[in-house]
């Protein structure tokens, strides 16, 4: 067939359309993804009028996947393509040009691509190009193809336990359940070199692959092998784009090799990718929402690397541009912490759906953080034990139980004047008729309360300490339930 990765030849095949032969795909190597790239000259692509070219509907065997590449040139390309499904070709579906690249790859700059459009399986294509044809216009067709485990990363359960529920009070965002490349069944040997790190994280970029939405829970292990093949092979690139692929069934999936936990550097956000994570939520979101449960994937994944690095999901941080078709290399810029592909280039990028749902994302992400960091809830296993007399001048004394977790710190709610022994405080000139709770300890075993007046009655130099007991976590559970 040719090399992987440059314009092949056709190969012949006895069906054809009228006198022209079919367009064969063939996987190279060890692959079991079928591929083809054809250059679209005038004979496949013939000029119809002006600055439009359209082909005759072309038979293919088998492919669900379409791409187009050319080197780069002053102006990109309008490209369309109809498609022939179970014997019926489809209406005109624009094929929008791809906005994700590299920095500082070799040769990977001066190529420039379409998105990978997810087709479904498809026997037959038509192209119609309009503005500008490239000179060196290629057709890339694909088809991954099924294997016999891609349903089984799929039957992985996709969330733990709720949402609201599952990282109260851990301390740091749990991770959440991400399917590994191994899961989707990367080919390593495709990958070139080893994997660059960024020294932080400043930004999660949300995209979208401008696929069909129509495509099966099964078909996303063949599908990520496709868009794999396509930025490797087609594109030039190091390895897949994204740092994380998410479905519309909420399964979230490591992209780019090197560590879903690592800071590694993408090729999702040209101009942006040096202080980023990208993930990339498969579908075209301009005309259909996305999924709750892809929301909410996009939810976790955001909160659990931003929390990482101390940042705020519903926050606007600078940053510095590398260079994009939107902001000057070097130019200082204000973005939100969690934006889409649209805020850094010029594109449509994630969609106006998508895009619209960044907002509650955000504010999703944000209380996430938070309840990671908040106390978790105390729970009183023995409840502690009050008795005397509320009288002014009277000592109340609590026998101290226990809660969980030990580490808890709890304070009485109005305590004017707390001490872990007798202390001789000084009298107020004038006494309040309000009384407020002082702490005192009564022996070692168990501690007292003396009702006396505020803290606000007293002269100075008296104070109003915070209650030591709060470093106890014996006495301070102690306490707990007759803070009431």
């Amino acid at each position: 067939m040719g090399t992987v990765g440059t314009a092949t030849r056709l190969a012949l095949k006895g069906e054809s359309t009228g006198s022209r032969a079919a367009l064969q795909l063939a996987a190279g190597g060890a692959s079991d993804v079928r591929s083809l790239e054809v250059r679209l000259g005038d004979e496949l692509l013939p000029r119809i009028s002006g600055n439009r070219w359209r082909s005759p509907q072309l038979t293919t065997t088998t492919h669900s996947m379409v791409g187009f590449t050319w080197t780069r040139t002053g102006r990109d390309a309008d490209i369309a393509i109809s498609s022939r499904i179970a014997g019926s070709w489809t209406g005109w579906q624009r094929v929008p040009v791809l906005h994700d690249r590299p920095e500082g790859e070799a040769g990977a700059q001066q190529i420039i691509g379409t998105e990978l459009t997810w087709i479904g399986e498809t026997d037959g294509i038509q192209v119609r190009v309009a503005g500008e044809r490239p000179a060196d216009l290629t057709l890339v067709l694909l088809y991954p193809g099924a294997r016999p485990g891609d349903g089984v990363a799929t039957s992985i359960p996709r969330f733990s336990v709720g949402e609201a529920a599952e990282n109260a009070g851990s301390g740091t965002v749990p991770r959440p359940v991400i399917l590994t490349r191994n899961d989707w069944g990367a080919d390593e040997s495709w990958r070139d070199g080893q994997p660059r790190t960024n020294p932080t994280i400043q930004q999660v970029h949300v995209h979208h692959t401008a696929n069909s939405n129509d495509y099966a829970e099964s078909d996303v292990p063949a599908l990520i092998r496709g868009m794999y093949r396509y930025h490797t092979k087609s594109l030039g690139w190091s390895d897949l784009a994204y740092n994380f692929v998410v479905d519309q069934f909420g399964h979230i999936w490591q992209g780019r090799a090197g560590g879903a936990a690592r800071a590694v550097r993408g090729a999702h956000t040209l101009g942006f990718n040096a202080s980023s994570c990208g993930v990339a939520v498969i579908g075209n979101y301009d005309l259909v929402a996305p999924s709750s449960v892809a929301v909410r994937a996009v939810v976790e994944l955001s909160a659990w690397k931003l929390d990482r690095y101390d940042r705020d999901p519903s926050g606007v941080i600078d940053v510095v541009s590398e260079g994009s078709d939107r902001y000057a290399a070097s130019e200082n810029v204000s973005l939100p912490v969690i934006d889409g592909h649209r805020d850094t280039n010029d594109t449509a990028c994630p969609g106006e759906l998508l895009y619209g749902a960044l907002p509650p994302i955000r504010r999703r992400a944000k209380r996430r953080i938070e309840r990671a960091q908040a106390p978790p809830p105390i729970t009183i296993v023995q409840a502690s034990v009050v008795s005397g007399v509320p009288m002014l001048g009277q000592v109340i004394s609590v026998t101290p139980g226990c809660s969980i977790p030990v580490t808890a710190s709890l304070r009485m709610r109005g305590c004017a004047m707390v001490s872990p022994s007798p202390e001789p405080w000084r009298r107020p000139t004038q006494r309040s008729p309000k009384t407020s709770a002082a702490c005192s300890r009564s022996g070692s075993t168990s501690p007292s309360l003396a009702l006396l007046p505020p803290a606000s009655a007293y002269q100075s130099p008296v104070r109003s300490p915070p209650c030591p007991w709060s470093s106890c976590d014996r006495w301070a559970s102690a306490v707990a339930p007759s803070s009431t």
